[in-house]
């Protein structure tokens, strides 16, 4: 099955500050055919659903695979790293351990304009946060089905929006 088929939900991440939504969407078939890749997908990042601008990443294939992998060895206490896609200076996320707390953090960073990396949204997220995005990652990839439970869960707490 081919990830870039399937219709994703929003993902809804909660920062201390402010919530951010996540969509990863396949770019027109005709920008595919023009990067000579299977998959060229862009994922979207909206703060409270009003800061978008600037805010739109295009990840190539293989670039979310690789999240989910980083997310997923972050999270069983392993390397933590920077991931950014190919040729997209638009974000970051970056993962660490809080020192006082021991916990997994995840490091958001939306640049506004990617000419000055100084003009940049910085959003930090829990453990909690950093699981969604692994499922979403998963579900994005076709590991996890819709109708797998997690995936429900999500829906149920309103983390997943629609389709």
């Amino acid at each position: 099955m081919k990830t870039y088929k399937r219709r994703m939900p929003v993902l809804k991440l909660e920062s201390g500050a402010c919530t951010v939504y996540c969509k990863i969407k396949l770019l027109p078939e005709e920008d595919i055919l023009y990067y000579g890749l299977d998959e060229v997908y862009k994922i979207d990042w909206d703060v409270n659903g009003g800061i978008d601008c600037g805010c739109v990443g295009i990840a190539f294939s293989g670039a979310i695979a690789k999240l989910s992998k980083m997310l997923s060895s972050a999270l069983q206490g392993a390397f933590l790293d920077t991931f950014t896609p190919d040729d997209d200076e638009n974000f970051e996320i970056e993962l660490f351990k809080e020192e006082d707390t021991n916990e997994c953090v995840m490091l958001l960073r939306l640049f506004l304009d990617p000419c000055y990396s100084y003009d940049n949204i910085s959003l930090y997220f829990d453990e909690k946060d950093i699981n969604a995005l692994l499922v979403y990652c998963q579900l994005f990839e076709g590991k996890l089905d819709k109708s797998d439970k997690i995936v429900q869960q999500y829906y149920d707490l309103g983390i997943f929006q629609g389709d």
